[in-house]
């Protein structure tokens, strides 16, 4: 029973919540749905850099769902959400297809996200994903284990990927064609080694790679540098890069 309502929360508790949801636009929805399903716990203002890029309007459009007390803001600037509106915001992007969750906008779940690159089907609706296993809050959580191998071709059909948390991961192959919509990339702990060609992510406007074995050697830099949307990275506890050259 407790798993069952962890997974289907009481309906008609989200009914009644729903109400307000229905009220919103569009670009309000999206952030509502990112913050529920991905963005609990993060500081505002890096998630502030995706939604822009995005045009979410998101100066507008934070202040609309505060006042409709669908989030808060904590002090530390952190997004704060009640655990029954994020549970409404999950029902929801769980409603877009109860059976094939590879058909969802939104994968937070990592056991359904990696069975969906096995299947490599019926991916192109898919916007968000966390492959952080034991992470699903889509935050800082340690993951059980590290070190999962994706190749090229499992993320061929991702057109429409604008978010993309990893950690530990390997990636490998030709990329042409794939990551061109990524907005933010978290990659802890990404190896040294980069075996990865053609990794165009021109508009990326968040990248953070904390805990990693990179340094200004590092053979990534090359495709990151072509990046000059970015507004915020991350290279906390990194090997300290001694100088990474950047564009006005």
């Amino acid at each position: 029973m407790i798993k069952k309502l962890e997974k289907d929360p009481c309906i008609e508790v989200q009914e009644k919540l729903k109400i307000s949801y229905n009220a919103l636009d569009y670009e309000q929805k999206q952030i509502f749905l990112d913050i529920a399903c991905f963005l609990i716990g993060v500081d505002k203002r890096i998630a502030f850099y995706m939604w822009d890029a995005c045009d979410f309007f998101p100066g507008e459009n934070i202040e609309v769902l505060r006042f409709m007390s669908l989030i808060k803001i904590g002090d530390d600037l952190r997004l704060r959400m009640h655990d029954q509106l994020r549970d409404l915001g999950r029902a929801i992007v769980r409603e877009e297809n109860q059976q094939q969750p590879w058909h969802r906008s939104r994968l937070w779940d990592s056991k359904e996200a990696l069975k969906m690159l096995k299947r490599n089907e019926g991916m192109d609706k898919i916007e968000v994903i966390d492959l952080n296993k034991g992470d699903s809050e889509g935050s800082s959580k340690v993951a059980k284990q590290d070190g999962d191998i994706y190749t090229a071709k499992q993320f061929k059909k991702l057109t429409n990927l604008r978010s993309l948390y990893m950690k530990g991961a390997h990636l490998s192959g030709d990329f042409e064609g794939s990551m061109e919509e990524l907005k933010w990339l978290r990659w802890q702990k990404c190896p040294r080694n980069f075996e990865v060609n053609n990794f165009h992510v021109e508009e990326l406007a968040v990248l953070e790679l904390p805990y990693s074995e990179i340094n200004e050697k590092w053979k990534g830099w090359r495709f990151f540098m072509m990046a000059e949307k970015l507004k915020y990275l991350d290279l906390s506890y990194c090997e300290s890069p001694r100088k990474i050259r950047t564009s006005s």
